[in-house]
């Protein structure tokens, strides 16, 4: 996936670069600084590019009561609450 005005931006003001927006992946946040960083005539750089990942995938109540009960610890006074990809646990553990 390449950079698109609409994902990130740059900005020169007196040899100086700013980078903002916002990118899926952080080898794509680095890949811009690395494109503007060594040109000709740069000072300085503010690389204000931030990361925000696409997840689409929600975790299902049922796998992590499933990896508790696998678990060495005692589950039954522990409460799982699911939310798109937060999970919550509540209650009391022996350890």
């Amino acid at each position: 996936m390449g950079l698109t005005k609409d994902k990130a931006t740059v900005k020169l003001e007196n040899g100086w670069v700013s980078l903002d927006g916002e990118l899926p992946w952080n080898y794509q946040r680095e890949d811009a600084k690395k494109a503007v960083r060594y040109l000709s005539g740069v000072k300085g750089l503010s690389n204000n590019i931030k990361i925000k990942s696409k997840s689409n995938d929600s975790i299902e109540k049922s796998i992590v009561e499933k990896v508790l009960r696998r678990s060495s610890i005692d589950d039954s006074y522990i409460n799982v609450k699911v939310s798109g990809t937060t999970v919550t646990l509540s209650g009391k553990a022996n350890s």
